[in-house]
């Protein structure tokens, strides 16, 4: 019988913690980006794919609030396009948004060449304008007007 010696290794790699491998994996760029992008994702589907998927199912119902409703399949749409009302209400919102994208683009473009070129009077003006200005007019648009009661004139 033979007796065989055991071999020791030369060196022992101590342990490293739970803390250390921890904090090295978390240092590598792509799991640090897919950990900060996860929120923003969660948050996305809640807020915007759900409704919108929700909205898709119900759009395929026949349904009365409160009462079950059952599949209409694509028929709500086709008695959508048969109204008049809606082709006037689309016609309408096409115009608006073809307009209101047009004289952005267009008032834009002329603010930028009037910063652009450097035309000494009014410059500064034009640079309050467009800082101060744009964020004032959402706020101003959403404000209800509050109609007078004839009882109160």
């Amino acid at each position: 019988m033979s007796t065989q010696a055991v071999r020791q290794p030369l060196y022992v790699v101590p342990k490293r913690s739970l803390y250390v491998r921890t904090r090295d994996f978390l240092e590598q760029e792509r799991v640090l980006g897919y950990l900060l992008i996860i929120p923003a994702v969660v948050l996305l589907a809640a807020l915007v794919a759900y409704p919108f998927l929700w909205g898709m199912y119900l759009s395929l119902q026949d349904k009365v609030v409160g009462r079950p409703g059952s599949y209409a399949g694509l028929q709500n749409f086709r008695a959508l396009l048969g109204e008049g009302i809606f082709l006037q209400t689309l016609k309408n919102s096409l115009i608006y948004t073809v307009t209101a994208v047009g004289a952005k683009v267009v008032l834009g473009t002329w603010l930028a060449l009037i910063i652009h070129r450097g035309i000494r009077r009014g410059r500064h003006f034009v640079r309050a304008s467009i800082s101060v200005g744009p964020p004032k007019v959402p706020t101003g648009s959403a404000t209800p007007s509050t109609p007078k009661s004839p009882s109160s004139s």
